[in-house]
């Protein structure tokens, strides 16, 4: 027993040093920053609560959570161990000299189009906007309270309007940044304050998730872009690595306090009592700005399971019919958080985690499916982000960007997320940008 705890801990060691390393390397490796993740906000609370060390919180969602043993309880972390292991082994099997392009590009932007394209998605999204506005006025009488990072639960009625009022502002900043790189070489005052405008929309729906993605989603794409001569066109990343890391470790200490803050302004939403955040959660958890629920969360699966069951494979379902409106489906699947939600009476659906969907959806077999999801993930990642042309490396910014939807909540919204966005802002910029083939040139 003592023996293998010991070795299961030294692998996580291992884990988290191999991680810290290839990120010295390159500091946007996808399998780097999730293996680390996963060490940190999912295996280190799952030690808490086997081996009982009382820093985290045992209750999700009101429910109290037991293991039958110890040996149970290494069991699952073993599991969870393999799973992200093998999906770093399988994202570091896809080499990137396969997407060696000696072509360069040059890039024209049609005015006229981005015109007409950019005051049609700002009409949308303000259309959004307003819809959200209505339906948040009457279920609160507060209505300035709409503009802070309280938690604002449906108030769009459709998962189709809210996506669009979330994707439109990223949109919107990808395609004014490049067109003021293509023409003043710098950025306009319109931008700058666009980009505001887009940081407090995300700000509004009060989820960390979306307003973090947005967040890494900005700073690899303004970090990558560099102009050489006539051209416009994306390098890899020429910041130093210790300011990167500032910036990093800065981000850090952001997250508890948006946290917090999402944490008072719903209260006051509500107009529940106040309550500090620190009279609710486990020391680590202040720091984590999470109740860190990934084990506990599969522990509370195992106990639905042990009533309910969920089919093989349940998850490709859902992902096979998301794009179907429930109206034109009745019997459309709904994700697996929602369904235990309702069949244990919970006051809301936990986090699903990467490792956990693996496991509810393929057992034992999700260990050889996550080495090829994370070759699938590498493959398509490495192929945009080292490409010598800007449109698909505004995609391998997408996927990386998602990085924390992939670990919270599965590979079910990250591929959604993902490949919903990578279609319209392809569609966008193909729309606006033309582009020919020159001959490779030297970097000054």
């Amino acid at each position: 027993m003592y023996l293998a705890v010991g070795m299961l801990m030294l692998l996580h060691v291992i884990m988290a040093l191999t991680s810290i390393l290839l990120l010295y390397k390159k500091q946007f490796d996808i399998s780097a920053i999730l293996s680390l993740l996963y060490v940190v906000f999912y295996a280190f609370p799952a030690w808490d609560f086997v081996m009982e060390w009382g820093l985290f919180n045992k209750q999700l969602l009101d429910y109290n959570l037991t293991i039958p043993t110890s040996t149970y309880g290494l069991k699952l972390i073993f599991l969870t161990t393999l799973i992200m292991l093998v999906f770093m082994i399988g994202y570091n099997l896809v080499r990137v000299n396969w997407f060696t392009n000696s072509n360069y590009f040059e890039y024209t932007i049609l005015k006229s189009k981005f015109k007409i394209l950019t005051s049609v998605l700002i009409g949308v999204w303000l259309v959004t906007l307003f819809i959200g506005f209505m339906n948040f006025k009457e279920n609160y009488n507060n209505i300035l309270l709409f503009f802070s990072p309280s938690r604002k639960e449906g108030i769009f009625d459709s998962a189709y309007i809210e996506s669009l009022y979330t994707l439109i502002p990223n949109l919107l900043v990808v395609l004014f940044v490049l067109k003021d790189r293509f023409t003043k070489r710098k950025l306009s005052v319109f931008t700058l304050f666009l980009i505001l405008l887009s940081f407090l929309a995300y700000f509004t729906t009060g989820q960390r998730r979306e307003t973090i993605n947005f967040l890494i989603f900005l700073f690899i794409f303004m970090s990558h872009i560099k102009i050489k001569q006539n051209l416009a066109w994306y390098v890899k990343s020429r910041l130093k690595r210790k300011k990167i890391y500032s910036i990093g470790v800065t981000a850090l200490v952001m997250i508890p306090i948006m946290w917090w803050g999402r944490s008072l302004f719903t209260q006051i939403q509500r107009g529940s009592e106040i309550t500090a955040p620190w009279e609710l959660r486990g020391f680590l958890e202040l720091i984590f700005a999470s109740p860190a629920t990934g084990f506990k969360t599969l522990l509370l699966i195992q106990d639905y399971l042990s009533n309910f069951s969920i089919p093989w494979g349940y998850s490709v379902k859902f992902l096979i019919f998301s794009a179907i409106p429930r109206s034109m489906m009745s019997d459309k699947p709904s994700v697996v958080p929602e369904l235990i939600e309702a069949k244990m009476n919970l006051p809301g659906n936990p986090s699903f985690f990467y490792v956990n969907e693996m496991i509810v959806n393929f057992g034992c077999i999700a260990i050889l499916l996550s080495l090829i999801f994370g070759a699938i993930v590498g493959f398509f990642y490495k192929k945009y982000y080292y490409s010598n042309d800007y449109l698909q490396n505004v995609y391998s910014f997408v996927i990386f960007s998602n990085l924390i939807t992939l670990f919270k909540n599965g590979f079910t919204p990250f591929i959604i997320s993902c490949t919903f966005t990578i279609v319209i802002t392809s569609l966008c910029l193909r729309i606006v940008f033309t582009k020919k083939i020159l001959e490779m040139q030297e970097n000054e």
